[in-house]
């Protein structure tokens, strides 16, 4: 009897022990993007209104891990400006890895195999140089599409002046930034995700930043928040916000499904979380109007 009731015991352990670690291997459980708080001197009294809808509110979304292969990045950097890395000078750090070869800087970061390479010529803009955004937009999306750096065609971009001194010391825009912002299954990605191409007003390529990494075929189905969970956290102040000081008769306007970049290893693993992205108004202690936007991460 005595040994009956031990293998019994022993039985129920074992199950107890299976069912542990299967709740270990559950990532929507587990694992939860990094997003910073909202200040100190941040204050707004937050509340879901009734009228917003929260897009798929206690349903599911796709965890994305991100792949991470710098081999594979070697050969892309080495595809786009014809360079061959391996005669190139080598360091590592704790980001990751540097390359120095006559004509350019190259960084391949370990996290997340994000790259960026930057030309070590940097000449100054010609008197009376300029260039528009549309021609800005050619040249870039030509260098994306040639060099196959993302499937799809990105529609979301923005051109932004930058500014220095010519070769006459005349302040002005001396570079155009190009920014392309992917979406994964027709979603904005916020956080660091997005390619960066830099262009000298002479139309040459000054840097590219290909801070984004392609989802691998590994994809967890996690549960959302409900409306209830999303109001708790509204309520507790557990999002990240764009507003920095206090804000009176703060609201929401609208509510939308993202995903977000944080750039951070969890458990030696980088992910595009899903989070809901809610933009609201209120007024600031000038007594302006003031628009602003909330980060909630969106798993349960």
């Amino acid at each position: 009897m005595k040994h009956s009731k031990f293998i019994s015991f022993l039985l129920a352990a074992l199950m107890l022990f299976s069912l542990c670690a299967c709740g270990n291997d559950n990532t929507s459980a587990s694992v939860h993007p990094s997003i910073a708080p909202p200040g100190a001197d941040a204050h707004a009294d937050l509340s879901l209104p009734a009228k917003i809808r929260v897009e798929d509110a206690g349903e599911t979304a796709s965890l994305y891990e991100l792949t991470i292969d710098d081999e594979a990045a070697v050969k892309q950097i080495e595809g786009c400006f014809g360079i061959e890395l391996s005669k190139a000078s080598r360091s590592n750090d704790e980001l990751g890895v540097t390359y120095t070869t006559d004509d350019y800087i190259v960084d391949i970061e370990s996290d997340n195999g994000y790259w960026s390479v930057i030309s070590r010529s940097s000449p100054s803009a010609k008197s009376g140089a300029s260039m528009s955004d549309a021609e800005a937009l050619k040249i870039a999306k030509a260098f994306v599409e040639e060099n196959s750096l993302w499937p799809e065609e990105i529609e979301n971009v923005k051109v932004v002046d930058q500014y220095g001194t010519n070769e006459d010391n005349v302040y002005g825009v001396d570079m155009k930034s190009v920014f392309f912002y992917p979406q994964v299954d027709g979603k904005i990605v916020l956080g660091r995700y997005r390619i960066n191409i830099n262009i000298n007003l002479d139309g040459s390529i000054q840097s590219v930043h290909y801070l984004v990494s392609r989802t691998g075929s590994s994809s967890t189905t996690a549960k959302l928040k409900s409306s209830s969970d999303i109001s708790a956290d509204l309520q507790a102040k557990n999002y990240s916000a764009s507003f920095t000081s206090d804000l009176t008769s703060a609201k929401i306007t609208d509510c939308t499904l993202c995903y977000y970049a944080d750039s951070v290893k969890h458990d030696g693993k980088t992910y595009l979380f899903p989070v809901y992205v809610m933009n609201g108004e209120g007024t600031n202690a000038a007594g302006e109007k003031e628009t602003f936007e909330i980060i909630i991460d969106a798993l349960k």
